[in-house]
């Protein structure tokens, strides 16, 4: 016999394109990314509070670094990302993006 389960909605997040979402269990924090906004967005969903960090270009992905802030797939390449600030690690050649 199959149960039909209810879902829940973790997190009354807001975004073009939310995608990405990764749960961070070290933090209770889930993760998750508007794309063509830039932003890096973390959730607490028990008191529904989300910080955003948002880059100056598109983020397709964002995932937390056991040090603190993220590895982000950007329009560029792959970048460190520490409380705004974006350093690139790697870039794509011009031309093959």
């Amino acid at each position: 016999m199959t149960q039909a389960m209810t879902p829940e909605v973790a997190v009354a997040g807001r975004a073009r394109v939310g995608e990405g979402p990764v749960w961070d269990a070290r933090n209770g924090r889930l993760h998750w990314v508007d794309i063509p906004a830039g932003h890096i967005h973390t959730s607490d969903p028990m008191t529904g509070q989300t910080s955003t960090l948002a880059l100056p270009t598109h983020v397709g992905a964002a995932v937390p670094r056991r040090g603190g802030g993220f590895v982000a797939a950007v329009a560029e390449g792959f970048a460190s990302v520490e409380a705004g600030m974006t350093v690139r690690c790697a870039v794509l050649p011009e031309g093959s993006a």
